[in-house]
């Protein structure tokens, strides 16, 4: 408020007081956010200026002599409000949870996006991961926010939380995080495994049909479906008797 904007000026041939000159501008226009000074012409703001809300005010600014009758002109004067950076980028959400199937080759795992309401470069938001990129598994491209990943082992890792900022190119230069949440999705990529290579038992021949002999074990590091075991055994022709162990 009482900024100086700019100045109009006009002049009078004539003498007297058909020579002096006043400057107006018509009460109520541009929502009385300026002021013109009747003697000199010059416009001052006379409110905060938002330009988020209005990027150009025009006014029409008149000149009258004081003779009699009063003489008059017209001019329009068009003021551009330019941008400070006043506004921090904003991302749509706080939190992103994405799902990635391990063992997959370079993939896109998500798109961050963030706006941020100036102009220019106080405007343009550029893209980088602060936080959480264990063993440097995931880039983002800092000009679309596009967040791609390595193959991933969910067996080594099953989750990574990735904090992502968002920078203006404003000075000082203002930003903003969101959290990515990566939830490394189970691909059927490990055999089950046997705790012991080889099992033994020595049993009377006597021994009663159904009879519990031994038990085997065997773990998947999978999960879900694919840890699912189930047990058979083969039965070697050449050693009547004996029994194996097969996944």
């Amino acid at each position: 408020v009482g900024t100086f904007v700019t100045a109009v000026s006009a002049v009078d041939p004539d003498q007297g007081a058909n020579g002096e000159i006043m400057y107006l501008i018509p009460f109520g226009m541009a929502e009385y956010h300026f002021t013109l000074d009747e003697k000199t012409g010059r416009i001052m703001s006379n409110a905060t200026l938002d330009r988020e809300e209005t990027s150009q005010w025009t006014l029409t600014a008149y000149v009258k002599d004081s003779g009699y009758p009063s003489l008059y002109d017209t001019a329009t004067v068009v003021i551009d409000v330019l941008d400070v950076n006043d506004h921090s980028p904003e991302f749509r959400d706080p939190v992103y949870r994405v799902e990635v199937t391990e063992n997959k080759e370079m993939q896109v795992a998500h798109t961050v996006i963030a706006t941020d309401k100036d102009s220019g470069d106080n405007g343009k938001v550029t893209y980088s991961i602060i936080d959480g990129n264990v063993d440097g598994k995931f880039t983002l491209d800092a000009s679309t926010g596009v967040l791609s990943c390595a193959p991933l082992d969910r067996e080594t890792l099953s989750t990574y939380n990735l904090t992502i900022r968002g920078r203006d190119g404003g000075r000082p230069r203002r930003s903003a995080t969101c959290t990515v949440l990566i939830n490394v999705m189970d691909d059927n990529d490990n055999d089950p495994v046997f705790e012991k290579p080889l099992y033994s038992k020595s049993i009377k021949e006597s021994v009663r049909i159904n009879t519990s002999i031994l038990k085997v074990s065997a773990t998947d590091a999978d999960i879900g479906r694919n840890a699912l075991i189930t047990y058979s055994i083969n039965n070697d022709a050449d050693e009547i008797g004996r029994a194996s162990c097969r996944e």
